[in-house]
């Protein structure tokens, strides 16, 4: 174990102590504390070959990751955070997620990322590469900014898990083979579609046409990317289009090509290629095939009539 503490500093040494200790440790960052004179901070990390565990504590500070403090360093791995005390903002992916005590949060360090703490707080925190979560994960990249509900049995276990862990570790009775192989039952915990928090389906499936209502015209857009910035799982997703009789895709699909026939009938356009990619469609074949099953006229039929 090695054992970290501002405490032994004065006052104007902290912040860079702190600043330094966690860039080695998680990832570069800026390090923003909230109240320098009264802080104080606690680590204490575990190491089992290329996995960390850590024990952490310290008063009001915020954590900011860019694509600059990307490029300076060869960190590539996730965190997986329970929080015992305080509370937390996280943002990454385009999600912010308030992080109580007892949630669990997940995060990238290969992605920009902001995470503030208001006042004191302490956390336990596993670092795993990404290489190892993706052999027990395929679609392990879509996780940063991933939150387990602390009311979840689910996320219950895992936070219990883990605090256990940094006590035996504590004790020096913890092992790599023993957190391995704790790691696949902690990451189908967590993420199981069955177990997803979905207390509002309705609420979820009007959320989620907005997001694509706004994103009509990103022709880039896949199921994937929808999963990674709704956070729901690709089960979920297609069990709350079920509800309406339509998938995502098809759902997307027809907004496009209303948006596409709009554009068209009202003169919005000047040919059929500009609607076509305006609302989305790479492919010109793809569109005028979908938009005749559609509309049984063809795009330069209905052009042609305004």
């Amino acid at each position: 174990m090695a054992a970290f503490s501002t405490r032994h500093l004065s006052t104007r040494e902290r912040r860079d102590y702190w600043h330094d200790l966690v860039s080695r440790t998680f990832s570069a960052s800026e390090c923003n504390l909230h109240d320098q004179e009264g802080f104080d901070g606690d680590l204490d990390v575990f190491g089992f070959g290329d996995i960390d565990l850590s024990r952490l504590s310290s008063g009001a500070v915020s954590y900011d990751r860019t694509a600059r403090h990307i490029r300076s360093d060869s960190f590539d791995h996730f965190l997986i955070h329970v929080l015992d005390s305080g509370e937390g903002w996280l943002t990454q992916n385009d999600r912010r997620i308030r992080h109580v005590p007892g949630s669990v949060v997940i995060y990238d360090s290969s992605r920009p990322f902001s995470f503030r703490f208001e006042g004191g707080y302490s956390s336990v925190v596993l670092r795993v590469p990404r290489p190892l979560l993706q052999s027990r994960l395929v679609d392990a990249d879509r996780l940063g900014g991933s939150l387990g509900l602390p009311e979840r049995p689910e996320t219950r276990l895992v936070a219990a898990m883990l605090r256990e862990f940094a006590g035996i570790a504590a004790e020096g009775r913890l092992s790599r083979e023993t957190l391995c192989s704790s790691l696949d039952l902690m990451m189908r915990a967590l993420l199981d579609p069955a177990a997803e928090a979905m207390p509002d389906p309705g609420a979820a499936l009007h959320r989620i046409k907005r997001f694509l209502t706004d994103n009509l015209t990103d022709e880039t857009l896949t199921v994937a990317d929808i999963c990674r910035r709704q956070n729901i799982s690709v089960r979920s997703l297609n069990r709350a289009f079920a509800r309406d009789g339509t998938t995502p895709t098809a759902w997307l699909r027809d907004q496009r090509l209303a948006l596409a026939h709009a554009m068209l009938s009202e003169g919005r356009v000047q040919t059929v290629s500009e609607a076509a990619f305006a609302a989305g469609f790479a492919d010109l074949t793809h569109f005028g095939r979908s938009f005749k099953r559609r509309y049984a006229r063809t795009p330069s039929q209905v052009l042609a009539r305004h």
